[in-house]
Parts: structure tokens; sequence; C-alpha cells
């Protein structure tokens, strides 16, 4: 591998009570041609290199024609036809009512 071009590194830890719950964490270096990427999750490791061809496959890689904010746009509605912010519908559920008879008052008129 030639000089470095691009550098980069991550890391997670998750405790719980003082305990290590999970540990994931990444290394990659991309010197223009290929990219060197190591990964570990817990006590497991992986490395890989991938080519300029490969990672404009991953990059490219699109399940959607769509631009993106036009998916944006379909899956957070803003506003309405007539410039109003739309509000999301919820689905009311029916309750149940108890059919109670009312008893009914009559006055007496004396006479």
């Amino acid at each position: 591998m030639s000089e470095t071009f691009v550098s980069s590194s991550g890391e997670v830890q998750k405790f719980i009570n003082g305990h290590l719950v999970k540990d994931i964490g990444f290394a990659a270096q991309y010197d223009g041609d290929i990219a060197d990427i190591q990964l570990r999750h817990n006590d497991q490791e992986y490395y890989t290199q991938l080519d300029n061809a490969t990672l404009m496959e991953l990059l490219n890689a699109s399940r959607n024609h769509d631009s993106l904010i036009v998916r944006l746009q379909k899956d957070f509605p803003l506003v309405t036809e007539n410039n109003s912010v739309s509000m999301r519908e919820t689905k009311n559920k029916k309750s149940k009512k108890k059919n109670y008879k009312k008893k009914s008052k009559k006055k007496r008129h004396k006479k």
C-alpha cells in the first residue's frame, strides 16, 4: 500500500452497571486505489480490502431510483396542497360503550 490518502477510525463501547457488554470498532485507510478496512465486534475481528471498482459499486448501490430529496418528501410530507401543515392521521380506537338505562325522574304534579 502506498501513501495513505484517507484514514478513519471509530469505537463504541456500551457499559451496563460497570460491565462492558458491547465493544465495536473500525479502522480504515485508503490510498486512492485500495481501502484496508478492519472491523471489531466484541471478540470477533474482520479484515477486508476493497478496490475502487468495488467501492464504487457499494457507494452507488441504490435500491430506490428516486433522489434523496424526493424520498424524504414522500416519507415526511410537511405541507399539504393548500400550504397548511399536514398532520399524521391516527386511527381512533372505538371504545366499548356500556348501555346504561337512564332513570327518568318524573315530576308529579299535585292536583
